[in-house]
């Protein structure tokens, strides 16, 4: 029962234990129909024999032919239904016989219209006399056809033929062949789908294999197609694909990984190399000198690290947990941004243009965020000044951050979007970025449903312009 149970389980045995029970039961309802169809043939070809005798006899009876030199051409003692007889009788006297004559059954009571194999060939065959009906002689069945020819002597004919017994021979005989064969039938069928079956799953087992074999150092491998077509090679596809992202997600995550490592190094090594210096040389060191630039490199430290755990944080928290949206006013948004800058201390002039009571649906902080990210930005590298607007378009609102420094190239227009990405000398670390800020805006900017881009240059102007189109309501 265990073997049974664990083969059970296999796809390629209940492959082929239910393709044998379909090809069993087909090929025993076929044969038994086609049993009955021979069977019914045979009953109805001795019923058309017996029909064509009746009237051979009959037609040489009436051109006055004796009786006792009829001519009957072909097999008189057997029918298709085994056995046979036909007699020509002048009053009880019987003149002439043929077949296997049976004088019990010129005595035995006709069943009328007790049986429906004779009924229907009367019905079918439309003949010149009627089928009398059945008799039963010692269990067995005849069929008998019996018509009085009046002439200068009146002659009765009647023939007969047993039908029971052919049957019974299909019983005993027929049945005993065809079980085997059906046995046989079903085996070879269930054992062919089942060899099938595992040549089909020949290539699960390959693609199987060669996954069991990828680790984290081969993400690089792939596992083969068919090339049919079928839904293995569509697994294999599936499969291929979802190797590819992990490939891509694994060279992230190592790249993210060395980056933020990089990132991380240079404020850490400031800050040691100058605890040093101050452990060694306590008495030359001058603490109004050193402690701004301790909190110098900790505040970057610190901002390195904050916006590493909110990226990581925001790729992993579950959309339910965030806050509830609200409304925001753009406006309000952008006024607080300009005071915040000017509260810095920047000399940078921002101007404001375009609606101030246009209104979204977020989150206010990060929205705040990202457009302080993107301000900052702006004012790390703006010759002279930043210009920030507001304009409603269908059902978004769109904020654009313009300055007039170096400007951006339209082939970094999409990478400067990718963490720790930086353009060149002019855009490096020293303005105080740390390559996380534009990524930090599209992430919230994404999750607000909306986009954010680079506007290419208008009307021969300096600078970048970023466009922050968010949707007038949460999606």
């Amino acid at each position: 029962m265990s073997w049974l149970r664990r083969k059970w389980r296999s796809v390629s045995f209940r492959s082929g234990f239910g393709a044998a029970m379909v090809v069993g039961a087909i090929t025993t309802l076929g044969l038994l129909l086609l049993s009955l169809i021979v069977f019914a043939s045979f009953l109805f070809s001795g019923l058309a024999f017996q029909a064509t005798l009746m009237d051979r006899l009959q037609s040489q009876v009436e051109v006055g032919i004796d009786p006792a030199e009829l001519d009957i051409d072909g097999p008189t003692t057997q029918f298709f239904l085994e056995t046979g007889f036909w007699a020509v009788l002048d009053g009880d006297v019987v003149v002439r016989s043929g077949g296997t004559y049976e004088p019990a059954v010129l005595d035995a009571p006709y069943e009328r219209g007790g049986n429906e194999y004779a009924n229907e060939f009367d019905t079918e065959f439309q003949t010149d006399f009627d089928i009398s009906g059945a008799k039963t002689v010692d269990g067995q069945q005849w069929f008998v056809i019996e018509d009085t020819i009046d002439s200068d002597t009146s002659y009765t004919i009647i023939t007969g033929s047993s039908g029971n017994f052919a049957y019974r021979r299909f019983l005993r005989d027929g049945l005993p062949v065809l079980i085997p064969v059906i046995i046989v039938v079903t085996l070879v069928a269930g054992l062919i789908t089942s060899w099938f079956t595992r040549r089909a799953l020949g290539s699960v087992e390959k693609i199987r294999a060669e996954v069991d074999h990828i680790t984290q150092d081969s993400l690089d491998r792939r596992v083969p197609l068919t090339g049919s077509g079928d839904r293995i090679d569509k697994l294999a596809t599936t499969m291929n694909a979802m190797l590819e992202r992990l490939e891509a997600s694994a060279d992230q995550q190592n790249q993210f990984l060395a980056d933020a490592s990089h990132e991380l190094r240079s404020p850490v090594a400031g800050l040691v190399a100058q605890l040093d210096v101050a452990s060694t040389y306590p008495d030359s060191v001058d603490t109004a000198v050193l402690l701004p630039k301790l909190h110098a490199e900790s505040h970057r430290l610190q901002l390195v690290v904050d916006d590493l755990l909110f990226l990581s944080r925001a790729a992993a928290q579950d959309p339910s947990e965030l806050p509830p949206p609200g409304h925001v006013q753009i406006g309000n948004l952008l006024a607080n941004e300009i005071a915040h800058q000017q509260a810095l201390g920047h000399n940078t002039p921002i101007e404001r243009t375009g609606h101030t009571d246009s209104v979204v649906i977020g989150n206010e902080r990060d929205l705040t965020r990202a457009v302080r990210n993107v301000v900052d930005n702006a004012v790390r590298h703006c010759e002279e000044s930043v210009i920030l607007g507001v304009a409603d378009e269908p059902g978004h609102v769109v904020i654009t951050i313009r300055d007039d420094g170096d400007g951006i190239a339209a082939e970094d227009a999409e990478r400067i979007f990718d963490r720790f990405v930086r353009l060149d000398e002019s855009r490096n670390r020293d303005a105080g970025g740390s390559g996380l800020g534009l990524a930090i805006v599209d992430q919230i900017v994404g999750a607000h449903g909306g986009t954010i881009t680079v506007l290419p240059p208008e009307n021969g102007r300096t600078g970048a312009t970023f466009a922050i189109r968010l949707p007038a309501t949460m999606p």
